[in-house]
């Protein structure tokens, strides 16, 4: 039998895996956040938009579908992992693939959400703590996906 093949999940593909619950556990706080207190009474004005003294919704918009793709991914992932263990190296690349994207798709998230909340928190708009909360979940989600395609890229080499 070829190294890798037949085995049991290794160490890292461990990891990845519990990587993955853990993305998708944030990403689903990252809606709660959103969806519960970052849209004014009205409901159509963003907490989270402070540039320019605007709040306009488009940026918890772009917060729902940042989690969304994450939740999707995480998901991918997850199952990818589980199927490692008897179909060889073929999902570990896909799930390299998926948390490499993941790990783009969110450093560029969280740096938009910073650049808009950060002016928020200056103008002293409500929910800050909540604010705050979904500035570092979305950094975490980048320190996540990271730590998954690092995981992904040492279990194809187990």
């Amino acid at each position: 039998m070829a190294r890798g093949e037949g085995r049991g999940a290794g160490g890292c593909t461990f990891v990845a895996n519990v990587v993955s619950i853990l993305q998708s556990i944030a990403a689903i706080a990252i809606v709660v956040l959103v969806a519960g207190y970052m849209y004014d009474t009205l409901g159509f004005r963003c907490l989270l938009d402070g540039k320019e003294g605007r709040t306009s919704s488009s940026i918890c918009n772009y917060a729902w579908a940042l989690a969304a793709f994450s939740m999707l991914a995480s998901f991918v992932v997850f199952l990818l992992g589980c199927l490692t263990c008897c179909c060889g190296k073929v999902p570990m690349v896909i799930n390299l693939v998926f948390q490499s994207i993941g790990l783009v798709w969110w450093l560029v998230g969280a740096i938009v959400i910073t650049i808009y909340a950060v002016p928020a928190q200056d103008k002293n708009f409500p929910e800050e703590e909540k604010r705050i909360a979904i500035i570092c979940l979305c950094w975490a989600e980048f320190v996540l996906f990271t730590i998954g395609a690092v995981a992904s890229g040492k279990s194809m080499g187990e």
